[in-house]
């Protein structure tokens, strides 16, 4: 999502809808291409020798011809993106060291509490458990985009137990505050418009079971 790292001389480019791969470039190259006379399609061209593809995606030919000449003799520059660019156009590195792990909060608790009660040949059980964890990340780079606020979560469950018949009933809800938070995502690359997949707590669910064993 930040491949120039703050880097003003560099820029994202994207050179086609069905170009499956961005790169970064400088910028006044860039500009020379985007602000010249020549027609739209050759534009399309350079931009994709700017990321390292001219013909076919992946490839770079310094003597791409556009217009009836070479690229770089038409705007009066020297640039190879496979040598020229960092990590061959990929972007900047970025530094992790600091950063929390994804999905790693830094403290989780669970507590559960249970009492039975005997009513004549049967048990009757009231459980809850409760379970809470602090903020987190998805990502490795930590940023606010990347941030999960802590969330919780209560179950209850009412269980009522009949040993001579080897029967039980059980009544439960399970996400009692029906909260829906955030508790994990993930990122797709820019290729694919960095569209977010977001996991949440299911709603608010009741339910009962009776269970007989033979």
């Amino acid at each position: 999502m930040n491949r120039t790292q703050g880097n003003e001389d560099w820029l994202l480019v994207r050179p086609w809808v069905q170009v499956p791969s961005n790169c970064i470039a400088p910028v006044d190259i860039a500009e020379k291409i985007l602000k010249s006379a020549y027609p739209e399609e050759f534009k399309v061209q350079f931009l994709q020798v700017l990321c390292g593809g001219s013909s076919r995606i992946g490839s770079f030919d310094p003597n791409f011809k556009g217009g009836g000449m070479p690229l770089w003799s038409l705007f009066g520059v020297s640039y190879n993106p496979l040598t020229d660019a960092p990590n061959r156009g990929r972007g900047f590195d970025t530094d992790l060291s600091g950063n929390e792990l994804p999905n790693a909060p830094r403290w989780t608790a669970n507590i559960g509490a249970q009492y039975t009660w005997e009513i004549g040949n049967s048990e009757l059980t009231l459980r809850g458990d409760y379970y809470r964890q602090a903020d987190s990340y998805f990502r490795v780079y930590n940023t606010e985009y990347d941030h999960i606020r802590g969330w919780d979560n209560l179950n209850l469950a009412v269980t009522w137990v009949f040993p001579a018949h080897n029967l039980s009933a059980q009544a439960y809800v399970k996400n009692v505050f029906d909260d829906a938070p955030i508790v994990d995502a993930f990122t797709n690359s820019d290729d694919s418009m960095l569209t977010t997949n977001v996991f949440t707590l299911d709603p608010r669910l009741w339910g009962v079971s009776l269970t007989k064993r033979f």
